[in-house]
């Protein structure tokens, strides 16, 4: 009979491979109370680093896709309207034109709209109205989301410590493959989701990163 942990394991792997669009959303069902808690909590900080939904794995090794918000189709994104108004100030366009240009590029919205979400730092739009809102701007899309600086730096020191150093030298060392492409792979696939995992621990970014690593064994 399987340990938890190990119950745990190929219930995270399950729904990596399905993120990835390479298999079915794993069930909970037949699992004890306590696991079902303990892997609903996994697959929770799982949707908020990769965005929970239909597979997207096309668009997630896409860095375009990325930079816009193309890998989050269907979704809401949050703004930080103090950002949009300083990007589009700095660029020197009026509002009306930047409605024009987001209504041209795909979104949907108002003078009157654009200017209350200016007023807020933190406004809920549509992906499609972010996307364009980004393309009529010129920048990505995490120069304007609400929680992108905090992902940001929370990820970053993560990536940049000696525990996810080691974490990936082992396991290439172990399975006979060179660790710095190991580590970047890890590492790029870490970060695909514009940094939106929010309040996370070391040990469990530890963790999204030795499921990430089990699926690259042979």
């Amino acid at each position: 009979m399987s340990t938890i942990e190990e119950q745990l394991d190929a219930i995270t792997d399950a729904y990596l491979a399905y993120l990835n669009g390479s298999g079915p959303a794993p069930s909970l069902d037949g699992l004890s109370a306590d696991v079902q808690v303990e892997a609903a909590a996994r697959l929770a900080l799982l949707d908020a680093m990769w965005g929970a939904g239909v597979p997207r794995r096309p668009l997630q090794d896409d860095p375009v896709a990325r930079r816009f918000g193309f890998d989050r189709a269907g979704h809401d994104i949050e703004i930080d309207g103090r950002k949009v108004s300083a990007l589009r100030k700095a660029a020197a366009i009026e509002l009306k034109d930047l409605t024009t240009m987001v209504n041209n590029g795909g979104g949907d919205t108002s003078t009157l709209a654009l200017l209350q979400l200016e007023q807020s730092n933190a406004a809920t739009v549509p992906q499609h109205t972010a996307s364009a809102l980004a393309a009529a701007l010129g920048v990505g899309l995490h120069d304007f989301e609400a929680t992108s600086d905090v992902d940001f730096d929370a990820i970053r020191t993560f990536l940049d410590s000696p525990a996810f150093d080691e974490l990936n030298a082992s396991w290439a060392a172990e399975h006979n493959r060179p660790a710095a492409p190991v580590r970047k792979v890890v590492a790029d696939r870490m970060l695909v989701s514009q940094f939106r995992a929010a309040d996370v621990t070391p040990d469990q970014l530890l963790e999204i990163a030795r499921a990430i690593l089990r699926t690259l064994e042979p």
